[in-house]
């Protein structure tokens, strides 16, 4: 091969290599429901119902890198370029070949359009062909993933082909024939993340060959890579999201030592923070790895983190997961016990305040705030010492056009707590609020049955405001007469008002 030859594949592989991942344009989706009895889950995509081992999952990523310049060939042409070059075996048409798969997967990220358009002029097909006919050409093979990453990127169809042409077993088998290849590991990441990203058949498949074994490699491999870092550990974020099968074979080839091992590496990148804690977070639905994640002491790991990334408006998403991570963690009471030792709420209430419109975070510092709740003390000292009672109240109000039985779970989790924490609520004005959803909510029997379960626990109170009292006996016997039919809410609704002198009445 002659020296100019060698230049010029050269600079097409650097071509390939040169997109990059930004964290402007990762489109992140996140799913949030949690307990601390119900742990397990087994959501198959963001379409799934919740089954009833309840718990919280993150949802997909993908990535997308847009061009500055428009590619100039069309995406026919482009096809019949690769079509052209897809049997060559020699090499000026190798690189010929890589060059086309480069363009190619350029051109399908400008729009969803072009994307669809290689979609139907048989694009999924032509690259499985490529990759197939050119298994040991390590740039054909990087290039042969880039388009695929492309192809399968936020587009359902391409994403269902894929899978049908057994595009993952043929990833996983390519990952292994060229294990010490950066860049075939690279885009072979990507590529898994985005052909299992909300694609319930496609993760089914991904799980039962074990792909996840083969994404730790990986990571193990060139865990000095920051790129492999952010693919893997989004890959595996995905992965984890598939079901409890899927968590837990990532735990048993060691995935926890290596992302927390990925983590602590590049410490100061922020897409391998948010996707070691997107991976933490579904991971640590699992008991046991949530009990091996506390012995792990990945608290304090966590906590750094939020520490050092919150100050930067643009890491959102950082935050998002690290929360999320947390909330999860926290079902361990080791873990619970750690983050009250380092005053980690308070660190969570920093970062409510810093983020004040996001309501993912709000979803989250709830969530964490009901999980440590069980914990003698964590919160009484979390509102009472950082004076966190407004603050408090609007980590509740902000999530309740999301999801209104969450938002009234969560009080209800808080108003049994401590008197302290009764006293909190009553102080704050959020006796209205709540009452107030319950006219939102009158014909949600979930709702109804939260709401008077919170005025049961606040109505114990001794020093509860007799004008309070009244308020609370009025709508709810208002609510009970309008719904009419017998029920939990009745019976609750007419203890409450027998506390009360006035309760006769309503009665």
């Amino acid at each position: 091969i002659s020296e100019e030859e060698q230049q010029r594949i050269d600079v097409v592989v650097a071509g390939l290599n040169d997109i990059s991942l930004s964290s402007e344009e990762n489109q992140q989706t996140i799913e949030r429901t949690s307990t601390q009895q119900q742990q397990d889950t087994n959501i198959n995509s963001y379409t799934d119902q919740l089954n009833d081992e309840d718990g919280e999952d993150f949802d997909h990523i993908t990535f997308e890198k847009k061009e500055s310049t428009p590619v100039k060939q069309s995406t026919e042409e482009l096809i019949q370029l690769l079509e052209d070059n897809k049997t060559s075996t020699t090499k000026e048409g190798c690189a010929a070949l890589v060059e086309a798969l480069n363009l190619f997967g350029k051109k399908v990220r400008e729009s969803e359009e072009e994307s669809a358009k290689a979609g139907e002029l048989n694009g999924n097909v032509l690259v499985m062909d490529i990759l197939l006919s050119h298994k040991f050409h390590a740039d054909v093979v990087a290039g042969g993933f880039w388009a695929a990453c492309s192809l399968s990127f936020k587009n359902k169809g391409n994403t269902d082909e894929l899978g049908k042409l057994q595009s993952l077993e043929l990833i996983a088998e390519l990952m292994g024939v060229h294990k010490d290849e950066a860049k075939v590991h690279k885009y072979a990441c990507w590529a898994i993340n985005n052909i299992v990203c909300g694609n319930a058949h496609n993760g089914e498949i991904a799980g039962n060959i074990d792909i996840m074994a083969s994404v730790v490699s990986s990571l193990k491999r060139f865990a000095d890579i920051a790129d492999i870092a952010d693919y893997g550990l989004s890959s595996l974020q995905n992965l984890g999201y598939v079901s409890p099968e899927t968590r837990t074979k990532i735990y048993e080839c060691d995935g926890l030592p290596v992302i927390k091992s990925l983590m602590e590496k590049f410490y100061d990148n922020a897409n391998v923070q948010t996707f070691g804690c997107g991976s933490l977070w579904n991971l640590a639905l699992v008991k046991e790895i949530c009990a091996e994640l506390a012995e792990m002491d990945i608290v304090p790991i966590v906590l750094d983190i939020i520490s050092r990334f919150s100050v930067d408006s643009d890491h959102e998403e950082v935050m998002e997961t690290a929360l999320g991570a947390l909330s999860n963690i926290a079902a361990s009471q080791k873990s619970k016990e750690r983050l009250h030792e380092l005053a980690g709420m308070r660190q969570v209430l920093a970062v409510v305040q810093r983020f004040p419109n996001n309501v993912v975070i709000f979803r989250q510092a709830g969530l964490l705030i009901s999980e440590m709740n069980v914990l003698p003390g964590a919160t009484d000292k979390l509102i009472h010492m950082y004076g966190a009672a407004e603050l408090f109240v609007r980590v509740l109000e902000g999530i309740i056009d999301e999801d209104s039985t969450i938002f009234y779970g969560y009080l209800r989790s808080i108003c049994s707590g401590s008197s302290a924490m009764r006293q909190t609520v009553i102080k704050a004005g959020l006796i209205e609020t709540i009452l107030n959803g319950l006219d939102r909510f009158m014909f949600d029997e979930l709702v109804r049955e939260e709401v008077v379960a919170c005025m049961w626990f606040l109505t114990e109170l001794n020093d509860v405001p007799q004008s309070l009292k009244c308020l609370i006996n009025k709508r709810l016997s208002t609510t009970a007469r309008i719904i009419g039919q017998f029920s939990y809410f009745h019976r609750w609704a007419h203890q409450i008002c027998k506390r009360s002198p006035s309760g006769d009445e309503f009665l």
